[in-house]
This record gives structure tokens, sequence and C-alpha cells, in this order.
């Protein structure tokens, strides 16, 4: 029997299709309650792949499968290095027996530990299409914002690495040019006070909207002009992928495993991270040039179709399991 651990926000489209589900609590690296109730389930459910994602979970999968037939895969989402000490030693080399990476720049943390690339494989994580694109100008009728006013806007965590001080200067670079501009910051997060008074103090908050957390993604940022991205660390970034399949033209920064989702001047526009001068000239680019900015969404749609769908996704996460399995 194969079985797949999924990420907490798919339990209840998992639920959906009737795959059989345990709650396990994870409390830290080593909970042995987590450990025992773990192992249990992977033997009564005869489990032969186990699918880890975090560190935490990672680390209490490993533990649990000792002395069972049971192989582990993890994927890493982030560019995090991996501390080379024992422990890491046996857990990366001995009791992980596969590596998915959402993008392939983090191959280089994994391979400098000394995995060998047959162990590796480079799979970005997919869009929802069935969920995207979403309704457009919703959020123009919630802010009260009409359609021939530019709205630009970025979605995520309001965290250190998302880098809104940059955005923030970037809105203020755009509206000597676009005065009527508005720009909206979707998403919840320790930094948002901050960010919040940063805005203010800028003369920003009339023009800047922070409409928090939102269940309705796709209808956010369909009803953008330009999504922006300003951060300076990503993994493979979902919102991104999201815009792209939404019709709507994105600048982000050149880090991480983004130039592996967007080719410059293709598909979008990517700016050296910090630089709200660079951002401000690529979004105005977008606003000024309908014939360029309409190709390049058209051949970014398509991109996300062919090489991030959900079937894509999945094909390539079972090829990885029929090799872990066929391994010896």
């Amino acid at each position: 029997m194969l079985w797949l651990f999924l990420l907490p926000r798919r339990w209840n489209k998992a639920k959906k299709e009737s795959i059989p589900l345990h709650p396990l609590p994870i409390r830290k690296k080593l909970d042995f309650r987590g450990i025992s109730e773990l192992r249990a389930i992977l033997k009564k459910e005869k489990i032969n792949i186990l699918h880890t994602h975090r560190s935490t979970d990672h680390w209490i999968g490993a533990l649990a499968v000792r002395g069972l037939p049971v192989k582990v895969v993890r994927t890493r989402h982030n560019f995090t290095s991996i501390p080379e000490n024992i422990c890491n030693s046996i857990l990366y080399h001995t009791w992980t027996h596969h590596f998915i990476l959402v993008a392939g720049k983090i191959r280089e943390n994994v391979q400098k530990i000394g995995i060998p690339p047959s162990r590796i494989t480079v799979i970005h994580s997919a869009v929802d299409v069935e969920k995207f694109p979403g309704r457009k100008d919703v959020l123009r009728k919630e802010l009260n914002i009409t359609r021939e006013v530019p709205l630009i806007g970025m979605v995520g965590r309001i965290r250190e690495h998302k880098d809104y001080p940059t955005f923030l200067e970037f809105a203020c670079l755009l509206l000597r040019d676009f005065p009527t501009a508005h720009f909206v910051i979707a998403g919840e997060g320790p930094l948002e006070k901050t960010i919040r008074s940063r805005a203010e103090v800028m003369g920003l908050k009339e023009k800047v909207h922070f409409i928090g957390g939102r269940e309705d993604v796709a209808d956010v940022i369909s009803s953008f002009d330009v999504f922006v991205l300003t951060s300076k660390i990503e993994g493979s970034p979902a919102v991104i992928k999201e815009a792209m399949l939404c019709g709507v033209p994105v600048v982000a920064s050149r880090v991480g495993g983004i130039p592996e989702i967007i080719e410059h001047g293709k598909e979008g526009l990517l700016v050296e991270p910090g630089n709200p001068l660079r951002i401000k000239e690529a979004a105005e680019f977008f606003l000024t040039h309908p014939v360029e900015k309409n190709k390049m969404t058209e051949k970014a749609k398509r991109k996300i179709l062919r090489y991030f769908h959900p079937d894509t996704l999945g094909e390539k996460t079972l090829e990885v399991y029929e090799k872990v399995l066929c391994a010896k």
C-alpha cells in the first residue's frame, strides 16, 4: 500500500477525495508520543513510503520507521543550509532514501553535505488550476477603486524576508508618475504592525490597503494590474504561479527558484532584490506597454499549464515513489 502524508492545508481536500487520514499532532522533534503513534499507524496500514516536508516531521518520521520496511522521502522547501553534524549525517545519509526539492537552487545545500544526485529530484510546486483564475475586479469593488486606476499588489506573509519596506519605497516612486495608483498588501504576519506604521509615516495611508489574510486569493490577484514580489529569499513561490495563471503580469526578485519559473522578458520581469527603482521601472513598463504585457502574460499562462499543473506534479512524484520502492 502506498501512503502519502499531506501538508495540513491539504487536509480538507484530501477528505473531499475520500483519502484515509490520521490526525497526528506534532509537538517537537523528539516527541516520543508522536513517534509511537505514527509508528502504530505505519504498521497498521502497512505503509511503505513516508513523505515528510519539514524538519520536525522529518525527524519524527525517520525515528518512527526504525526497523520497519518503510522508505522515507523528504521534500525541502527552503534554502537554509543544513548543519553538518553527526545527527544530520545519520538523518540525511542513512535514514532518508530520497529528496524532492521545490527548486533547483536548493540542490546546492543538499549536495554540499554529500547527498548524491541519484537521490535528488527537483519538482516545483503546482498551482490549483481549478481555483485559478479568479473573478476580476472583485477587490476593486470592495475597495471602491475604478478600473481606470492602476492597482498593484503583493500577497504573502508579512515577514522580514518578504521585504515589504522595499514594496513601500517602490509605491512612493511609482506614485510620482502614476498619482492615482493604489497598492494592496494581502497577508498577515509578525511585522504587520511595523509595516502599517511605516506606510503611514511615508504618507501612504490612503494609498496602501492592508486587507489581511484572504481565502479568495484568486479573486484578489485577478484584480491587480501588476503583481509584485519583493522577497529577498524564496523557494518556489505559489503566488507567482497563481498570478501567471490569472493573466496578471509579474515583477519579482531574481532570487531562489523564481528564475526557474519566470524567464526574464518572456513570462515576466525580474529585478535584483532590494531595488525599488528597478521594480518601479518594471511595473511602469507593464502599465504603459499593453501589447508587450499581453504577450508575456499569455506565455506565462501557457507555461504554468504545461509545467506546473497538479497532474505534472503528481506524475513526477509517483516516479520518485516508484524509484524509491524499486531501489535496494
